[in-house]
Parts: C-alpha cells; sequence; structure tokens
C-alpha cells in the first residue's frame, strides 16, 4: 500500500480552526495552503457571510468534515482541481465539495 504525504498535509492546517475558518479569509489561507502542499487546487465558495458566523462549533465540524473530504481527495482522486461551497438556508446547511478526479464506482461500495 502507497502512502501519501497528503494527510499530514491536511492535518497541519487543524491550528486554523481555532482561529473559525468559516467564511472568508481564514478558510481561504486553510485552503491556498492545502494547494501549495498537494499540488491540488482549491476554490471556496461561501455564500452566506452577509447572515454572519455560525455557530463556533458547528463551523468546526463543517471544517472537519471538508479536511476529511480534502484528505480523501489527495490521497485517492488524482484531481488537479476542487471546489468547496458553504452555503445556508432558513434551516439547513449544505456543504459541497467537488473535484476533477477520477471518481470510482458507486456500485462496488
Amino acid at each position: 500500500m502507497r502512502r501519501s504525504a497528503h494527510p499530514r498535509s491536511v492535518a497541519r492546517v487543524t491550528p486554523i480552526v481555532t482561529r473559525r475558518p468559516w467564511p472568508g479569509v481564514g478558510a481561504t489561507l486553510v485552503f491556498d495552503r492545502y494547494g501549495q502542499r498537494t499540488g491540488i487546487a482549491a476554490e471556496v465558495l461561501c455564500g452566506f457571510e452577509e447572515r454572519g458566523r455560525l455557530p463556533l462549533e458547528l463551523e468546526t465540524e463543517c471544517f472537519r468534515i471538508a479536511q476529511e473530504a480534502l484528505t480523501n481527495v489527495a490521497r485517492h482522486a488524482h484531481a488537479t482541481h476542487l471546489s468547496v461551497q458553504l452555503d445556508s438556508g432558513v434551516e439547513k446547511l449544505l456543504l459541497t465539495i467537488t473535484d476533477n478526479g477520477i471518481g470510482f464506482d458507486a456500485k462496488r461500495f
């Protein structure tokens, strides 16, 4: 099994969580660093700045989910670009992560 440095690279962004990575500059900084370490260009789209911040716990949970997804992209997708989008409605929150990688066969899982 081939080991990759990418997961450790993603883990290195963890301290930024305490500075609240969503939305805006903090998230951009996190994903810029991810791109520098992995060679995968990351785009951050956050569609709710005008509504104010999410509760810290929710922001952190969203960040951790995104972090795990980015680890998987770096390990398996062979992607060169990814997009992380966070949007919210009145009673919902939507985190969407897309990449241009190779994908997988859903029938196998």
